[in-house]
């Protein structure tokens, strides 16, 4: 048999359950609490008799100690007692200071006005717009018009004389070089194809900003042979409206630049 029984703060002791237990383990309910029970362990041993006791949904009214009882009759028929006790303190949690309210129903005209807001703003050049102006909207792809006859030099700007694609006239091609029509990040590639004629050396293409490098392409050959080679590179770059880019050719070499689609100047412009 097993007997719990609650001691209050205030000494008031009340007995909250009695419930007969048999050799194997037993569960059971009342008054908010629930006991476990085992009299014999499953090997047959005399060490393992314990008692487990539960306070269902605990109140502050269920503080107190708490002292939990087990008779039983030993192997001998005695009468065996177990007595344990234990303090228990039950306190209320605050509710959190903030409860997020839910609504079944979707606020869609305040979603609608906002995203109303936000294609106005872009409408009328606010915050994330695109540039209104298209004078900033430029790009190009420029050549060489012959397949061959550009010989190669150092320090000489490679004037791509022909262009697939000159959106905005920013590049050219009298001069080899693009201007850039306001201020913003740019993008810039070279491919260059070049043909060293029985001659050591390099050749380098070197993508310039006025006077200062951002990129280059390299071949090299350390033959006196016949030797022909395609190298490219690209830069993103930041401009002031006028600047200009250019591709110079720096070479210890001689030969010729192999033109139309085999060496290409491009560029487009990006954002602000």
């Amino acid at each position: 048999m097993v007997m719990i029984k609650q001691t209050t703060s205030n000494g008031d002791a009340e007995l909250l359950n009695v419930l007969k237990t048999s050799s194997e383990l037993e569960k059971t309910g009342g008054n908010r609490t629930q006991a476990e029970a085992n009299l014999k362990s499953p090997d047959g041993g005399d060490s393992s008799t314990f008692l487990t006791v539960k306070i269902l949904e605990p109140v502050e009214s269920d503080s107190g100690t708490y002292e939990c009882q087990i008779l039983y009759l030993d192997n001998d028929k005695d009468i065996q007692n177990v007595v344990s006790s234990a303090t228990v303190n039950v306190t209320a949690v605050p509710p959190p200071n903030f409860v997020p309210q839910t609504s079944d129903s979707c606020e869609c005209e305040d979603i609608m006005s906002e995203i109303d807001a936000i294609k106005a703003s872009l409408a009328s050049g606010g915050p994330g717009a695109a540039p209104t102006s298209t004078e900033c909207q430029v790009s190009f792809s420029a050549q060489f018009q012959s397949r061959n006859g550009y010989l190669i030099e150092d320090d000489a700007t490679a004037v791509f004389d022909s262009t697939t694609s000159n959106k905005g006239g920013a590049y050219d091609t009298s001069t080899g070089e693009f201007t850039a029509p306001c201020a913003g990040q740019y993008f810039f590639t070279v491919v260059m194809r070049s043909h060293q004629d029985m001659d050591a050396g390099y050749v380098d293409a070197v993508l310039k900003v006025d006077d200062s490098e951002m990129a280059r392409t390299s071949v090299f050959t350390d033959s006196a042979i016949s030797n022909m080679q395609q190298a490219t590179t690209g830069s993103i770059v930041t401009l002031t409206e006028g600047q200009k880019v250019k591709v110079v050719i720096q070479t210890t070499s001689s030969g010729e630049l192999i033109g139309t689609e085999y060496s290409v100047f491009s560029g487009f412009y990006v954002s602000p």
